[in-house]
């Protein structure tokens, strides 16, 4: 509830410090926000005006209260991953990685480099409470397994997967627990997120989602917000046998669900859209999961970028400026080769049997999502034009118009 101080008493010289108290209290309860103006309000000296009291509570109001409604109708709508943890130079969930003893640390999740950390590995007794005995020989084996897979096209599905999953979670506010009965069937809804897919699928492919999972459970990373925990907590609620399924669950770890923005400094709340389907991937099998990551590199991209697409009537999209050079650098970025980043341009900008295009080219070098994603289309035209407007989020000032003083000439 948002107590409205008494204004009229504010500026009256009786009761000015009780008046001002109240006041800083009524801010004190919004949030982060009006906490910083109350101690302002508490520590000044002087009368407070009319004026100050309701700029302070705007303020107040459109940081704590009013900016968090807007954002959390966006995540209502559309889920997404948030900007930070996709430009965090250790996280690349799209790299291939391998565990490796480092000193002074133990085992470690590392790139394909060897140079950049990605996680620490959990001890095997810490993990998994319940599993039996003979799984827990062999945890090492998949999280070795799950390592390598991190620079698969089967991770992007998982990853995508799991965002759709904590959007459609039917419980607002709780932690998604995401009941799953059988690995093949996790599969079939994974490979479901393929463009042009039928949701086909293979017992490799369970197998391969297994050890990612347990990966995932077995390895500390560390977060933007500089907290650290899991990104997957893998859990065994009901051993499988012949001719029946293990039934399990899975809980995203905090960074994927939505309400971790509001841990992140303003400046740093930025979600990037997520897409309904992989768009089409190009290249060697071993270069596939480049192309995969590099999809997450052009969203994050055209997030952080998102006001250049904005144009001046409503609705208009007049796409991201991607000159060749900023194309190789997203590409090396995602490590992916050259004549691949020249046959994944040709295939993104058109449609095909195995799936619908990923981008539209609105004028030369200028590009845009095609219609396929317009839910995600959308959502970047929308904080573009907020980031445009509002100057990523705040709310637009008023031109002070400087008025000239002076005599009137006769």
């Amino acid at each position: 509830m948002v107590v409205i101080p008494d204004l009229a008493r504010v500026v009256d010289g009786a009761g000015e410090l009780e008046a001002r108290g109240r006041f800083a209290d009524s801010l004190d309860g919004l949030g982060s926000w009006g906490r910083k103006l109350a101690a302002r309000t508490r520590e000044e000296a002087g009368p407070l005006t009319v004026a100050a009291a309701l700029r302070r509570l705007a303020a107040a109001l459109w940081w704590d209260r009013v900016r968090h409604v807007a954002l959390d109708g966006v995540l209502r709508r559309h889920p997404g991953l948030p900007l930070a943890l996709l430009d965090r130079p250790g996280f690349r969930p799209w790299g291939r990685a391998a565990v490796e003893e480092v000193p002074g640390r133990g085992r470690c999740l590392v790139d394909a480099s060897g140079r950049v950390i990605l996680g620490d590995l959990l001890e095997v007794p810490d993990r998994g409470p319940g599993l039996p005995v003979d799984l827990f020989d062999r945890l090492d084996t998949w999280t070795r397994e799950g390592a390598g897979l991190l620079g698969s096209p089967l991770f992007a599905l998982f990853l995508l997967w799991i965002q759709w999953e904590i959007h459609r979670w039917p419980i607002p506010g709780t932690v998604p627990l995401l009941e799953v009965v059988g690995w093949e069937a996790l599969a079939r809804e994974v490979r479901g997120y393929t463009a042009g897919s039928d949701g086909g699928t293979s017992h490799k492919d369970a197998d391969q989602l297994r050890a990612l999972a347990w990966c995932l459970d077995g390895t500390r990373f560390v977060f933007p917000d500089g907290g650290a925990g899991r990104l997957l907590t893998c859990t065994l609620r009901e051993r499988g046998g012949r001719g029946t399924p293990e039934r399990f669950t899975l809980q995203p770890g905090a960074p994927l669900l939505p309400g971790y923005l509001y841990q992140l400094p303003q400046r740093e709340r930025k979600i990037v859209p997520a897409l309904r389907r992989l768009p089409p991937l190009v290249g060697r099998g071993q270069d596939r999961g480049a192309v995969a990551g590099l999809t997450f590199h052009v969203l994050a991209e055209m997030r952080r970028r998102c006001a250049e697409m904005v144009g001046d009537l409503e609705g208009q999209d007049l796409g991201l400026h991607l000159d060749a050079g900023r194309w190789r650098e997203l590409a090396d970025r995602a490590r992916v080769p050259r004549p691949t980043l020249a046959d994944a341009l040709d295939r993104w900008r058109r449609d095909g049997p195995d799936g619908p295009a990923f981008l539209r080219e609105v004028s030369r070098d200028r590009f845009t999502l095609a219609p396929v994603h317009e839910d995600a289309r959308r959502v970047l035209l929308l904080f573009g034009r907020e980031a445009k407007d509002g100057r990523e989020g705040r709310p637009p000032e008023r031109k002070r118009k400087n008025r000239r003083r002076g005599r009137r000439k006769a």
